[in-house]
């Protein structure tokens, strides 16, 4: 199996990792067991941060979450003038600010649609399908990541942190392409290491985010 190869490249490295995880896990499980509460009421919130993410350093990106809060707060009915607003505050400033706020609003419009599948008990694979279609700025990364955020779990978050730490310890080769089906395929890659090393798949991603970052977001 693909693990039996893994490690060569930087057994350091992932000897400190598992080190980090083992110190840390009871950390990660208690986030991911707030992910789970309320879920309902912060669907929107999350949209918004996922949506926001893609191009953003994590030090942006926690600044910039405190502002998506307040757009929430602002009512219903977000504008993309209100939108593209908070998002090039310069104390908070998300790239690409523009284009986001065209998808906050288009999102926004969809709201009560995504509630009602996410409300319908499909697993969580049929769930990001479904987003994957509809949400305009979610890739497949973005798709997890707001399911986990609400909860969800068995769904890897492949961001560019990730890939750096998986090409690291040689589980994916250098210039790896992110397609659909390579995600998947990297998916189960990463079920089968937590598995074979006794990690919780999940907490797996916050784990790495940590590592490579050193913060601990959402």
């Amino acid at each position: 199996m693909f693990y039996l190869n893994v490690f060569r490249q930087d057994l350091k490295l992932f000897d400190e990792f598992l080190l980090f995880y083992e110190k840390n896990s009871k950390a990660f499980l208690k986030r991911l067991d707030e992910f789970q509460t309320n879920w309902q009421d912060r669907i929107l919130e999350e949209l918004i941060f996922c949506l926001c993410t893609p191009q953003t350093s994590p030090f942006k990106a926690s600044l910039a979450s405190i502002s998506l809060t307040k757009l929430v707060q602002e009512g219903k009915n977000i504008s993309c003038e209100i939108a593209e607003k908070v998002l090039r505050n310069s104390s908070a400033y998300v790239r690409f600010h523009k284009t986001k706020s065209v998808r906050i609003v288009e999102a926004q419009k969809v709201l009560p649609k995504i509630k009602e599948f996410l409300l319908s008990g499909y697993s969580p694979e049929k769930e990001r399908e479904f987003l994957f279609n509809l949400i305009n700025g979610f890739s497949f990364k973005e798709t997890s990541h707001f399911l986990r955020n609400i909860g969800r779990r068995g769904l890897a978050i492949i961001d560019r942190h990730m890939i750096r730490f998986l090409t690291q310890i040689n589980v994916i080769e250098y210039g790896f392409k992110l397609t659909k089906k390579n995600y998947l395929l990297t998916e189960d890659k990463i079920k089968s290491l937590c598995c074979h090393h006794s990690l919780d798949f999940d907490a797996f991603d916050i784990a790495v985010f940590m590592f490579q970052t050193g913060f601990f977001l959402k």
